[in-house]
Formats: C-alpha cells, structure tokens, sequence
C-alpha cells in the first residue's frame, strides 16, 4: 500500500466542519428565518430584481413568477439579487410575514411574503455527521494510507457542503456562502482523486492523473454563480455547472470501468460496495429533484431525500475495512430485482390504480379515494412474493456463476446418497469441492484417537493434526456452523483459538472451516484454503457450505462407529510420507527446541517446468535428477546457516533464524537463495538439460516448534509469514525473476539485496 505522511489538511477541514456543523444546528433549534422566494438580478444597473420562483413552501406568497421585487420590509432592492434576502429574512421570526412592494405588469403593489425557516435542512444535518465519522473511523484505522487520506477530504468537503445550511448576520450568512461554493468546488477533484486511488491505494503515475482532477476548481465560479448570480447570471451558472457535473460523472464511470477490469476479485467487490452504495444513495435525490425542476415546491422533498447520501460514506468504509460484512452479490441482485419491481408498481400507482379504482367506485358505490388507497396497498403487498419470483432469474442473469455453484453443490449433496463407505463421502466431497470452489488447499480431518488428523488433502500442503483438546476443535465442537477467517467473521471466528492453531490455518491457508457433527459429537473438519481466483468466501459460499456438512453429518451418522475408525485409520496410513527433520544438531547438543512466536525468514524454493522435465524422463532418472538437486539445496541452505524443514517433490522449505538464531537471518537467506540459482543451474542433468528454479524468501513472524503429522511430529515453521514465502515463490513465473523477496527483507539483506527491482503494482494472492 503506498503510504504517505500524517494529512494536515484535515486540520483545516475539521474545525471548519465542527464550525459549519455547530452554526447549522443552532439555526435548525433556533429556526432562523430563510427566504422563501427566489430573486434574479437585473440586467440593467441599479434595476429591481424579478421573482423566479417560489420555494420551500412559498405557495403563501401574494407574489408570482416574473414579478419586480422593489422592497421587502422596508429594504430597497435596487440593484441587489438573491443574496440580499438572506440578511432581510434571518432577523425576522419563522412562520411570520414581511412586507413586500412589488410591481406587476407595470403596476405597484403591496402585499406580504412568509418567513420560513432553517429547520427544513435539518436531513442533511445526519447525512453530515455520518461523512465526518466515516473520515474520522478511516483516518484512525489507516492513517498512512493516501487513498484513506483521500477519502477523508472528500468525506469532510462534502459533510461541509451538507452542514452549509445556516443563517444569521452578515458574516455568518457569508460564511455559510463561502462554505457552499467552496465545498463544492473542492469535493469535486478530491473525489477523483479519491477514486483514481481505490481500490488499491497505488498512486497514478501519469501527471494528468495525478493535478488533472484539480481542473475542477474552474467550476467554482458557476456554482457560485448557480445560486448566488456572482459573477455571472444565474443560467450561466446552471449551463456550466450542468456540464461540469456531467464531466464529473462521466470520468467516475471511466475510472470505476477501468478499476474493475484491472482489479483482483477482492478489488472488484469493494467497487462493487460503492457502485451499490452511490445508487441507493442518489437515486431518491436525483428523482426528488426532476420533480423539482418542474415544481419549486417540490424543494423540501430534495432536502429530506439528500439523508440518503450518507449511504456513500457507509458503503466506502464498508469496502475499505469490511468488503465481506455481507455478500454484496446478493444485495446487488436484491437491489436491481426490487428496482425492477418498484419502476412497475410505480408505474401502476400512477397510471393503472386510479382508472381502475375509478370503475370499481362506480360499480359498487364507494369513496374513489378508498378504492385507490386498497388497490395500491395490494400493489404493495405483492412486492416481496414478486421478488421471491424475479430475485432468482436476475441472478442467473447478472451473476450466472452464482447459480452454477448453488446447481454444483446440490448436485455433489445428491451423490452423498450413492456413497456406500466413509472413504467415499470422503473422496467424493474433497474431490467435488476442490472442482466447484477451485481452492488453494482441501484437507478433511476425522477423529482419531488423540484428536483429528487428515485424511483427504489436495494441494502443496504438510496438514497438521489437532488435538482433541486444541481450542480450535472445542470453537467447531461449540459453535458446529462453518467458521470464515475472511472479513467480518475474521475477529470472531479465529480470536478463539490458540496462536499454534492460528499459525496452522495460516500456513494452510485456510479462511474458511467446517464442522461435521454426528449429534452433539464433531466427528470431522473440512478446511478449505483460500480460491485460487483470488475471491473470498461469501455468506452464500458458508450456507451452501452448511448445508453440505449436515448432509454429512446425516450420512455418517448411519454408519457403524468401529467402520467410520477403521477406514479413518487406513486413509491416514495412505497419507504418511516422509517429512525431513532439519535439527540433529540441536537434539543431539542436548538443547531443547523451543516452541512459540520468533521472526524468521523463511525460503522456499520450485523447480520450474518440473511436470514437462518429468514426463519425458524414467523413474530412474527422475530420482537421481531430483536425488542431486535435494542434495545441493540443502548444502546451500546449511552452509547459509538456515534448516531445511520440508521437501515435497521438487520443492523445498527452509528457515533462518530457527531453531538456533541467526543475527542476519534475512542476508543469509538471500545469499542462499542466490546461490541456489546458480548451484542447481550448474547441476549435470541427461540429455544436456538444465534445471531452472524459483526461489521465494519472506521475513517475519512465524509460530515455530513441533506439529503433529498424520503419524511424527514435525519441525516447522508456520504462519503468515511462511503463506508469504510461497506466493511469493509461486510469483516468479508471473513477474519473471528467479528470486522474489518482501519489502522487510529488502530492508534487512543491505548489499545482497542488489540489483533487486520493486513492483509495487504487483498483486500477491489472497493478501
């Protein structure tokens, strides 16, 4: 994330909207007085200013349209426009009468003009308090972060317009003047600037983007002018904000396009939030203000439907902090089905219920109005069975593979029926749910005697077993419902469990894990790591997910206990392997190996093009190509000072700093990893061939001590950090380099860091 200094503007902006928010509360309570008429200026100089419209409850008004305002309670007009109203009606009382001196069609006249009041803003008074929080809770949470940064000015410039509505003396009135346009003006770029930054906080790189945006400032002038006649007319004003908003509106759907089409699927949900989040939040405002266009009276009706704006501040917090608080997907769906629903039920409300409510009045003898009122009731009560109905083929419609996995799982809960022997609701659900839901890893654990240990794995994984007394098996023995280590579920799910069970999901790359139970007894637990595609685990993933786990809680529980135990045996027995120790030289120095929390740095190493080199050679060839290569590695990898801990096939895991320390842990593993490149390139190979590796190295912390195999305990490293060395080792295919390291160890190597370039667009998997 690209990071920058501590924001001085928001200095600037808070006071100012504290100041703006204050003075707008207290002329809401107070209900200071606010025109209820609209003035334009005069072309010629020193000219009478004509009455344009009738606001905010105006309609009590002895003026019209077109007429030549002269004097307002004694005030002479001449040559003043709209903003001279502000300082004749705050002293005046709300609800009372000002008099007025008017000329129409050429004939002066008196009569009067309400006084209304300030308290009509008070909707917008939540809708600014929630952009001001939303600034707030994201400054605190990332205060480094530019796109929050970002964000937060937005926030702030657009509570400050929102909070504008306040009246009183000169200087307060001018106040509130200068605070509408300015807001405006600013909101504008900041905004783009905001979104040129979502969702992955990477600074534009291009100098159009980068002050492009601040262009906007230009329109300062015709907002001004849109309200307050300064320093052009008030159409002027209209035309060039009209445009400048058109533009505005058109670059954010081209930046949010292009975002989309670049971001991973995480990225594509949070801009998913704020698409939904804009929608419901100006779809009220911008159909109270059409109605208004054509009737000013309709202004109130804008000012109530403007507290719906707060729902863009919620959903961009929601993205940036909590993008999996709920499937956007499904709310996505709910909301265009609704949408479809309300355009056909308003529809019918205004054209339909009335001619038939209407007929049916005059057949049987009632009220029309009564008639009208029980037809758009039932109208209304169709809304949710006419969801149910269209909710499901919208969906196939915007979101097909939605559909597909519901059809996928339900197809895989049906084949449970056939399954005759635990072995095959085993090999059924982990071979099925690695095909629908492609993850990273797929472990299925039974219970054992001493706890769980696997016996379905799919992926490049070492899975750990459990004792029965392991606070993660009493979390899924308490709560039996699919556990999300993914957004909202994350604190809840895994804060309950120990640091060891912890860093074993970590390392497994497990986000989510499901309980299977046979009555009150957890019998199994499938861990599932994260999609190779990157997405997250949905609400709607968990309940599908749920439901196959009481089909196989259902299914087990017909079976004989002592088959269940003895075919749980004989899976594991299948999955033993040999998993090389690295620490003869601790154990048999009689220093003891020390279990918990260190900083490692941790290496992992690939063959590339390992399936290709293998289909061509024999088994004979294979093992004495891989024989050397094992050799080699681990000789680099000791005299570096490091351990290796793990070989699978063609890859390799080694630790530095583990279990004896290692001062420069972090420029020995590169020096190793260098090394590595060169020693195994030089390893003699049949046919003349060469091997090829890709070596991925990570600092930081790891849980460290003895894990329990399916049948040994094992020596390792585990967590985020060793998660981190293998995307980071799996990336050099993607990037082309043979070594990719983290940013910490980059830091730390110094000199045998050289030479490496940073790319910092770079995208790691499930990160």
């Amino acid at each position: 994330m690209d990071r920058a200094p501590f924001d001085k503007t928001l200095l600037l902006l808070v006071p100012l909207w504290l100041v703006c928010f204050g003075l707008a509360v207290q002329s809401a309570v107070v209900e200071t007085g606010y025109p209820s008429l609209l003035l334009t200026r005069s072309d010629a100089p020193g000219g009478y200013p004509t009455v344009s419209g009738l606001v905010a409850g105006g309609g009590g008004s002895e003026l019209l349209v077109g007429d030549r305002v002269l004097a307002i309670d004694g005030r002479d007009l001449a040559g003043a426009g709209h903003v001279a109203l502000y300082d004749v009606f705050h002293a005046a009382p709300a609800g009372s009468r000002l008099p007025v001196r008017y000329q129409r069609q050429g004939e002066t006249a008196e009569g009067s003009v309400p006084v209304r009041s300030y308290r009509m803003y008070w909707p917008r008074l939540p809708a600014s308090l929630v952009f001001a929080l939303a600034a707030a809770l994201l400054t605190l949470r990332l205060p480094r972060s530019r796109m929050v940064r970002a964000f937060a000015q937005t926030f702030l410039a657009t509570g400050i317009f929102l909070a504008c509505a306040f009246g009183g003396g000169p200087f307060v009135t001018r106040l509130a003047l200068f605070a509408h346009v300015g807001s405006v003006a600013v909101a504008i770029p900041l905004a783009l600037r905001a979104a040129l930054l979502f969702p992955d906080a990477m600074r534009p790189r291009s100098t159009l983007a980068r002050f492009g945006p601040w262009a906007f400032l230009a329109l300062l002038p015709f907002e001004a002018s849109r309200f307050y006649e300064l320093p052009f007319p008030r159409q002027v004003g209209v035309v060039g904000m009209t445009l400048g908003d058109l533009l505005f509106f058109g670059l954010l759907v081209g930046i949010a396009s292009h975002a989309y089409r670049m971001a991973d699927p995480v990225g594509r949900r949070q801009i998913k939030w704020v698409l939904l989040g804009i929608y419901l939040a100006v779809a009220l405002p911008a159909l109270t203000t059409a109605l208004a266009a054509t009737n000013l009276s309709s202004v109130p009706l804008v000012v109530v439907s403007m507290a719906t704006l707060a729902l863009i501040p919620i959903s961009i917090v929601i993205a940036i902090a909590r993008y999996n608080l709920f499937d956007i997907d499904d709310l996505i769906n709910a909301t265009a089905s609704y949408t479809l629903i309300g355009i056909v039920l308003l529809a019918g409300v205004l054209s339909a219920v009335p001619q038939v409510a209407a007929a049916i009045a005059a057949r049987i003898g009632v009220e029309p109005g009564g008639a009208q009122l029980v037809l758009s009731l039932a109208l209304v009560a169709m809304v949710f069975p006419a969801h149910r109905w269209l909710g499901p083929r919208v969906q196939s419609l915007i979101f097909p593979e939605r559909k597909a996995l519901a059809q996928g799982m339900g197809a895989l809960i049906g084949e449970l029926d056939a399954c005759e022997t635990p072995r095959q609701l085993a090999e059924v659900t982990g071979t099925r749910l690695t095909a629908l839901l492609r993850p990273e890893s797929c472990a299925i654990y039974a219970q054992d005697r001493g706890g769980f240990a696997p016996i379905f794995v799919r992926g490049h994984v070492v899975p750990p077993a459990f004792p029965a007394a392991s606070p993660l098996v009493t979390v899924l023995r308490e709560r039996g419902v699919p556990l999300s280590a993914e957004g909202h579920s994350r604190r809840r799910a895994v804060s309950d469990v120990s640091p060891f069970d912890r860093a074993a999901l970590e390392t497994l790359g497990v986000p989510v894990v499901v309980p299977v139970k046979v009555a009150e007894d957890l019998v199994g637990v499938i861990c599932l790591g994260s999609k190779q595609s990157g997405d997250v685990y949905t609400a709607g993933d968990l309940a599908l997910l749920g439901e196959l786990s009481a089909k196989l809680s259902r299914r087990l529980g017909r079976f004989d206990r002592s088959d269940v135990a003895r075919e749980t045996r004989d899976m594991q027995a299948a999955l033993r392997r040999y998993v090389p120790g690295a620490l003869v030289d601790e154990i048999t120095q009689g220093r003891d190996l020390e279990e918990g929390q260190r900083e490692v740095s941790v290496l992992f190493v690939d063959i590339r093009g390992y399936t290709r080199f293998a289909e061509s050679r024999s088994a004979a060839e294979i093992f004495s190509t891989v024989n050397r290569y094992t050799r080699c590695v681990s000789e680099v990898v000791r005299k570096h000072g490091g351990s290796v801990v793990e070989f699978n096939g063609d890859g390799m895991m080694a630790v530095f700093g583990a279990p004896a320390p290692l001062p420069a842990k972090e420029r020995a593993a590169v020096e190793a990893g260098r090394e590595i490149l060169t020693s195994v390139a030089a390893l003699p190979v049949e046919d003349e061939g060469r091997l090829e590796v890709g070596v991925g190295i990570a600092t930081g912390e790891a849980y460290v001590g003895n894990i329990q195999a399916a049948d040994r305990s094992i020596w390792s490293a585990i967590g985020n950090t060793t998660n981190l060395a293998a995307r980071l080792q799996e990336m050099t295919r993607e990037l082309g380099a043979a070594v990719v390291i983290d940013a910490l160890t980059h830091e730390r190597a110094a000199g045998a860091a050289a030479g490496f370039e940073r790319h910092a667009a770079a995208v790691i998997r499930g990160r």
